[in-house]
């Protein structure tokens, strides 16, 4: 299932008459994964409604935090590194 607010998004930029190529980059460079966008435009293309949206020419919506695993990567490794140098110094009996 496609992410509803990206859906609803896609429906207001195609309503506003956007095109589908620059709604799509756009979405691609607030951070939105290439599939979970090709899923909201294969979804809406089934639904085949185009709602209107009131909102207008409205930026796309951030992709959540959370859900950037890249920068989770680095700050995992930043922290196992720290804990690592805490426990040398510890065993080293400077800490």
């Amino acid at each position: 299932m496609a992410d509803q607010e990206l859906v609803n998004y896609i429906k207001g930029a195609l309503a506003a008459g956007r095109e589908q190529e620059t709604i799509r980059q756009s979405l691609l460079n607030a951070g939105w994964p290439a599939g979970d966008v090709d899923d909201a435009f294969f979804f809406i293309g089934q639904d085949g409604e185009y709602a209107v949206s009131d909102e207008g020419r409205q930026q796309p919506p951030e992709r959540h935090k959370a859900s950037r695993p890249k920068e989770i990567l680095i700050i995992s490794v930043a922290l196992l590194a720290l804990a690592a140098a805490i426990f040398a110094l510890h065993v080293a009996g400077i800490f």
